[in-house]
């Protein structure tokens, strides 16, 4: 089967072969191609065994520093979508390398020296072991059901570095595996390993003071010319989509993985998202959207080399091993949300349940005052619910999170009632609707260019930044009127709330406006890991730029629609709308100067009294004789 990146920023030029096994090979011994990705399926108990034998072994003795064209290590690749495998890999008389894991990667270096691998000097020698035939054997303990995996094993000469060649900690010497962590919802934190010289030297040319190759390579870093460099790249599985029906398919899953097993597919496929020197520290954040797709390589050269060879620097670099991460649980293990549950009816709900809230503020907000404020208390306190508890109880469960959040709330719309139906601080509920509405137009400001300033990088100021531009909204806009303040106020955040609810269904980065700027509070490491603006190509990743501005455009045509329409139709009149006590004193001034004018109309609109209407008779040409005559027994 042919494995080619499809639908990329970037064109693949190299392609992938890949030989299908049916559940029928497994447990023969299968023959692997050099850089070949073989797609196999392994049964429960019953080990999937697989032979690789170098391309180039050779067969004389190489000196110390010598560069020639001969295989001198090999790295092994194993991958499954959903289980975990267990990977060994047997070159006797070398002890037996084994790992597990989703994304497994081992390294076996081939041959013999004559000295330690790891401090060799002038007189040192490379030896040949043929054939240099190895064995790879790949189960699945934890499962009880056949699981679709692929392997591959690639060689390479002494030209190439060896990813994870200076591992001191690791189980294996070698260790070429990118660890990728969840630091939080939508963010990762990556690690990888210091490599190695693809063939030991001291300073290109002679032995020096310092035989131990990776220990030259940190005192290497110190001088003009440093041994090696890192260039950590991603790239998304598909084109970005909706939380609503994310692509968890292994087809998708596979091809993606073959456009990075390669340092040529890694260059052709992949963005750059950052830049390491030997002496760095080997570790950086990462944002990804839940349940996309994405996969990291780091690709590690030999800039030494490279500047002295600049017509074969492509030989000089290598790869680790590629892995997979979809921000989401895949297995529905772990603490993270699963990827099953995107899409579920919860999710749906509320996305649903945000919109029509959006839809009745943008529509009638500054008519019905109650329903404005209710609204309003909803949606800023639940938010507030969900970052306190994000702080403070950060391993508890996503809906459990939400929940907690809906019900916090409806306390704080329950609150906001209180406050300005029972102690008339109407001017607070009027700055409180106005901070809202300030509080969305400072997310957009950094969602735009001017949040990738340097400057930010620093909480404190961001913090200052952000409260500033929320607080000079409603400022502004109390200039203008008490009414216009809630026309604006309801207008812009009940439109952004209807279409991020169906930006869940449509898949832009529409409500990432919002969810970034609560995930640098409550994610270590996010503002570290952000990248670009919701205006550029690249936003959290991976984003679809035009839809990103249709729906931004969609929102500020819709906002400005919604004003004039409660400005003419739906809330014309002044602030405020409803017949509520909102403004508590002046109702009491009005009451205490009017009660007077309305006493006396009632005493004028009284029925005339009537005397001695129980005296059984009355003389004639009395009152009765006036205004009719009243019967002795009325």
């Amino acid at each position: 089967r042919h494995y080619s990146k499809m639908g990329h920023q970037h064109s693949v030029g190299l392609v992938f072969f890949a030989t299908v096994l049916t559940a029928a090979c497994v447990g023969a011994q299968v023959r692997l191609s050099d850089g070949a990705m073989t797609r196999f399926t392994v049964a429960p108990n019953q080990p999937a065994v697989f032979i690789y034998t170098p391309p180039v072994i050779g067969s004389d003795s190489v000196p110390f520093q010598e560069l020639d064209d001969t295989s001198r290590w090999v790295r092994v690749n194993a991958h499954a979508q959903r289980v975990p495998l267990t990977v060994s890999v047997a070159l006797p008389p070398k002890p037996t390398k084994r790992a597990s894991g989703l994304d497994v990667g081992i390294i076996q270096r081939l041959g013999v020296w004559t000295g330690d691998e790891q401090c060799l000097g002038a007189s040192d020698y490379w030896t040949p072991q043929p054939p240099e035939m190895m064995s790879i054997t790949i189960s699945v303990p934890n499962s009880s059901a056949p699981v679709n995996a692929v392997v591959m094993a690639t060689a390479f000469t002494t030209r190439p570095p060896v990813p994870g060649g200076c591992c001191t900690t690791c189980v294996n010497t070698d260790d070429p595996t990118l660890s990728l962590a969840m630091a939080g919802p939508g963010t990762l934190l990556a690690e990888f390993q210091q490599a190695d010289l693809g063939v030991p030297r001291v300073d290109g040319t002679t032995p020096a003071a310092h035989s131990c190759s990776c220990d030259y390579i940190i005192s290497a870093a110190q001088t003009t010319s440093p041994a090696l460099s890192y260039t950590l790249y991603r790239s998304f599985g598909a084109s970005c989509g909706s939380s609503f029906h994310p692509d968890l398919s292994e087809d998708t899953y596979f091809a993606a993985l073959a456009g990075m097993a390669s340092a040529d597919g890694v260059v052709a496929n992949g963005n750059v998202h950052a830049t390491f020197g030997a002496k760095d520290v080997k570790q950086t954040h990462l944002t990804l959207r839940p349940g996309q797709l994405a996969v990291y390589n780091v690709l590690v050269a030999d800039v030494f080399q490279q500047s002295r060879q600049p017509s074969s620097a492509a030989a000089f670099r290598a790869v680790y091993t590629p892995r997979v991460s979809y921000g989401c649980s895949i297995d529905g293990s772990g603490p993270l949300e699963p990827c099953e549950d995107l899409g579920d009816a919860a999710s749906i709900g509320m996305s649903v349940g945000a919109a029509i809230v959006g839809l009745y503020l943008a529509l009638t907000g500054h008519r019905w005052i109650i329903g404005e404020l209710s609204g309003f208390g909803v949606l800023m306190f639940a938010i507030a619910t969900h970052l306190t508890l994000a702080v403070l109880l950060p391993d508890l469960a996503y809906k459990v999170r939400m929940g907690l959040a809906g019900a916090g709330g409806l306390a704080g719309a329950a609150l906001v009632l209180l406050v300005w139906r029972r102690l008339h601080w109407s001017s607070l509920c009027t700055i409180f609707i106005g901070l809202s509405c300030g509080t969305l137009v400072a997310c957009v400001v950094f969602a735009s260019p001017i949040g990738e300033y340097g400057v930010w990088a620093a909480p404190l100021s961001y913090a200052m930044a952000f409260a500033c531009v929320s607080a000079f909204v409603p400022v502004v806009l109390l200039l203008l009127r008490h009414r216009w303040l809630s026309r604006i106020s309801s207008s812009l955040v009940g439109t952004y709330c209807l279409l991020a609810g169906i930006d869940y269904f449509v898949g832009s980065s529409f409500s990432y406006m919002v969810l970034n700027v609560f995930n640098r509070v409550t994610v270590p490491g996010f503002a570290a890991a952000a990248s670009g603006n919701y205006f550029g190509p690249e936003y959290n990743g991976c984003t679809d730029h035009t839809k990103n501005l249709i729906m931004f455009i969609a929102w500020i045509a819709s906002a400005v629609l919604c004003i004039i329409l409660q400005a003419l139709v739906t809330a014309p009149m002044d602030f405020p709308s409803s017949r509520a006590p909102l403004w508590g004193a002046d109702k009491t001034n009005e009451d205490t100067a009017l009660q007077p004018l309305i006493d006396q109309a009632m005493y004028d609109q009284a029925p005339p009294r009537a005397y001695n209407t129980f005296r059984r008779g009355r003389p004639s040409g009395q009152r009765g004789e006036q205004g009719g005559s009243i019967s002795s027994d009325a």
